[in-house]
């Protein structure tokens, strides 16, 4: 019964792949579905480019809007005042420090005024504080990496770990097996506490092949 289930899963992804493949042969001959490829670039092309347009003519409507409010104002009010978030130098420079982005001008100076790793830190704190606070800094150095920005979840990773698991799962048993003079029986390995893996693993290969040929 187990030795059936892992042949069953096999075959299976034999199966995609045999299919999927001959499909997308088949399909990258057809003149008629390479025209219909190059239409649907075409479009795809047009539609983003039409995006950027639009895009630009709601930013040109927006400063145009501006302009005009700018030059309605009387000259005798008073300027508003924008609230605006600031940063304490030194804590620009410590941000810099634990992202390592640091300034590498200012770091060489603080170096060679210090004795060891710890007080080059400290003061390259010191030296890099002072230097934003007479620039007028008031926001984080550009090259400080934002922090909380979540990453953009994509499956096709996840169908890759899938794919990937099975087989690298086989391969450790077996040289496991074969290190310790243990016979392998793969029924067993299948069917072990990674079963979901195998299970998953033909649909996940049918996924990224679907992927690729979009």
């Amino acid at each position: 019964m187990e030795a059936g289930f892992v042949i069953f899963l096999f075959m299976t992804g034999a199966f995609a792949f045999f299919v999927l493949g001959a499909r997308r042969a088949n399909r990258s001959l057809d003149p008629a579905d390479i025209e219909a490829r190059k239409t649907a670039v075409e479009a795809r092309r047009a539609a983003a480019q039409a995006k950027l347009d639009a895009a630009a003519a709601k930013r040109a409507g927006k400063t145009a809007k501006k302009a005009q409010i700018d030059e309605a104002q009387p000259e005798q009010d008073a300027p508003s005042v924008q609230v605006q978030e600031t940063v304490d130098p030194y804590e620009l420079a410590m941000a810099e420090l634990v992202s390592e982005e640091i300034d590498n001008a200012v770091w060489a100076k603080a170096f060679a005024l210090s004795e060891n790793d710890e007080a080059t830190r400290r003061m390259y704190v010191k030296l890099r504080g002072e230097q934003l606070s007479k620039n007028g800094a008031s926001t984080p150095n550009a090259n400080v990496k934002a922090e909380g920005a979540a990453p953009k979840f994509n499956p096709i990773n996840v169908a890759y770990f899938f794919v990937m698991l099975a087989p690298a799962h086989l391969l450790g048993a077996l040289v496991f097996n074969v290190a310790n003079g243990f016979p392998t029986s793969l029924p067993e390995v299948a069917s072990g506490q990674l079963w979901l893996g195998y299970v998953l693993w033909p649909f996940a290969v049918g996924y990224i092949l679907w992927k690729r040929q979009q």
